[in-house]
């Protein structure tokens, strides 16, 4: 092997180990960089992002960055609801946001998604959770509503930890205004599974990437 082909392996080998290596790989999202996964920590293992998008407000209007978190990437929704594992839903607020809004506005959305019986059934649980959220969300601030197996779900605001609704049907039941059959919006559901939308190449372009 000469000396030229020798560097060209070396240096082929220390940029794949670069990028291997690498930590910054945060997806960013209207300039707010969103961590590609979560620390295990106790009994919750690592979570790894599935995707984030944005909510919005009659077109204009940014209210939140939401992401999704799993113990594994799944861009199924029908996976994610029957998966028993730990989920995780972030909320970056872009706007200062009274939390019992959010909570009716999630409520809302579900109905949508869930029949009036579901609904009536889950009445306790949209108390509590209006009572967890009733303080203001400030822009900047990150809400989380994270399932904990055989727990439920966990209410975190401002970092302190609100407290639990428990139940998985209940996570699940939140997760429709995102993921279900009617979300609140069809690009943030796409977004949140981590589809992309795949430009289709003319005969020309292939021709040029070839």
């Amino acid at each position: 092997m000469n000396h030229l082909s020798r560097f060209k392996k070396v240096f082929f080998l220390f940029v794949l180990c670069c990028l291997l290596s690498n930590p910054a790989n945060a997806m960013v999202v209207d300039d707010i960089e969103i961590k590609d996964t979560i620390p295990a920590e106790g009994a919750r293992p690592e979570l790894v992002l599935n995707g984030a998008s944005i909510r919005k407000l009659y077109v204009f209007a940014k209210v939140y960055i939401g992401s999704l978190y799993l113990e594994q990437a799944e861009s199924d929704e029908n996976a994610i609801f029957e998966d028993d594992g730990y989920k995780r839903m972030n909320f970056y607020l872009l706007r200062n946001v009274r939390g019992r809004r959010i909570a009716t506005a999630l409520k809302d959305a579900m109905q949508v998604n869930l029949t009036t019986q579901e609904i009536q059934g889950f009445e306790n649980e949209f108390a509590t959770l209006i009572s967890l959220l009733g303080r203001k969300i400030k822009k900047g601030e990150e809400g989380i509503l994270e399932y904990i197996p055989g727990k439920g779900t966990k209410v975190t605001t401002a970092n302190k930890v609100q407290g639990i609704i428990p139940g998985k049907a209940f996570y699940n039941a939140l997760l429709t205004a995102w993921i279900g059959e009617q979300p609140v919006n069809s690009v943030m559901k796409a977004e949140l599974l981590g589809k992309k939308h795949v430009k289709k190449l003319t005969a020309s372009e292939l021709r040029r990437l070839n």
